[in-house]
């Protein structure tokens, strides 16, 4: 997986809000929140480059 930088992306990899959607406004909030702090910390990012979230599933 190459992460993810779109909710169509997170419900594609992960099935998030392909049910009753509830959780997609929280999924999205993630998105931009974690999108905002790499830029923030991240000097090499310019602003003609996306940001993909990466995300690694936890074991069970």
């Amino acid at each position: 997986m190459n992460g993810c930088d779109s909710l169509r992306d997170l419900r594609r990899e992960l099935g998030v809000g392909s049910q009753c959607a509830k959780c997609a406004r929280h999924a999205r909030q993630v998105l931009r929140d974690t999108r905002s702090a790499v830029a923030a910390t991240s000097v090499s990012v310019s602003s003609d480059q996306s940001v993909a979230v990466q995300y690694w599933p936890q074991p069970a």
